[in-house]
């Protein structure tokens, strides 16, 4: 199904943001692929999408300038292409207020680049993966 902007769209629960200084690290762990998110409007417009009853409100409500919504669209088509975002199981439970291929693998599309992961696991955050990082215990 292609991306429709007028569809309510949510985070598909597999996936972990992790907020980094340049956007976020984000972590499918239904397909193990890793996307990084270099553009932070976008996601603070993806954490958004299941407060609105549309893509389209939830960009809307952004207040990114009207003129970046073609870039931000195709961002969002690639992160549906590739199980990060979906559509709303329940488009008539979103509240907020609304205003007026093949898998995206190694591609790059408005701050997004999305490629294979090796990591595994269940837990709702990323491990922070630098050398000599403490692990953390999952929430």
């Amino acid at each position: 199904m292609p991306f429709d902007p007028d569809t309510a769209y949510c985070v598909d629960p597999l996936v972990a943001l992790r907020p980094e200084p340049f956007g976020a690290l984000a972590y499918h762990y239904g397909n193990r692929r890793l996307t990084l998110m270099r553009v932070p409007e976008l996601v603070d417009l993806v954490e958004s999408l299941d407060r609105y009853p549309s893509a389209r409100a939830a960009f809307a409500a952004s207040g990114i300038d009207e003129r970046r919504r073609p870039s931000f669209e195709k961002a969002l088509a690639g992160l549906e292409r590739s199980s990060f975002i979906r559509p709303h199981a329940d488009a008539s439970t979103v509240t907020g207020a609304a205003t007026t291929d093949s898998t995206a693998q190694g591609t790059t599309t408005l701050g997004t680049t999305t490629m294979g992961a090796v990591a595994t696991g269940g837990v709702a955050t990323l491990p922070d993966l630098r050398p000599g990082a403490t692990p953390r215990p999952a929430p």
